[in-house]
């Protein structure tokens, strides 16, 4: 992150508050995420959804859902010299090559929007309780250990 300090077109924002974030990925070209370790790093499926090409380490969980190399951005190792190729080749696309990468995600962002997630997750809890007696129990017991009736 220090050899991105002062590069002209490069923003270093951190940490953006989430009612700023709309306003911010508007004026952004592109949302950088170059992480040594994100387990998710859930920016990148908002990124995605507002039209945002991403350029994302591949030690970001999310890639593996919202981010298609070539696509609507591109996964790189959490290097300088490949997240400065990367954002070169943003910063040579056409209007036409941003547009295509632009649609791309936000399709991508809409295969799993959070109530589909939500749904899914209750689908998987729900068939688990109907064939699994143990897990039945395990989840009961767990109830009652928290003060909740079963």
């Amino acid at each position: 992150v220090e050899e991105l300090k002062g590069v002209a077109g490069v923003e270093l924002l951190g940490f953006v508050q989430p009612n700023d974030l709309p306003g911010v990925m508007r004026a952004a070209r592109c949302l950088v995420l170059p992480s040594v370790w994100e387990q998710w790093g859930v920016v990148i499926q908002e990124a995605a959804a507002s039209g945002l090409p991403v350029i994302a380490s591949h030690r970001c969980g999310a890639v593996t859902a919202y981010l298609h190399d070539g696509v609507n951005g591109y996964i790189v190792p959490p290097r300088a010299g490949e997240i400065a190729a990367a954002m070169a080749r943003i910063s040579r696309a056409t209007e036409k090559e941003l547009l295509a990468m632009s649609g791309a995600g936000v399709q991508l962002a809409s295969l799993w929007t959070p109530s589909k997630l939500a749904a899914y997750f209750h689908a998987r809890v729900c068939e688990r309780l109907a064939t699994d007696p143990d897990y039945r129990r395990s989840s009961r017991t767990s109830n009652r250990a928290n003060g909740q009736s079963a």
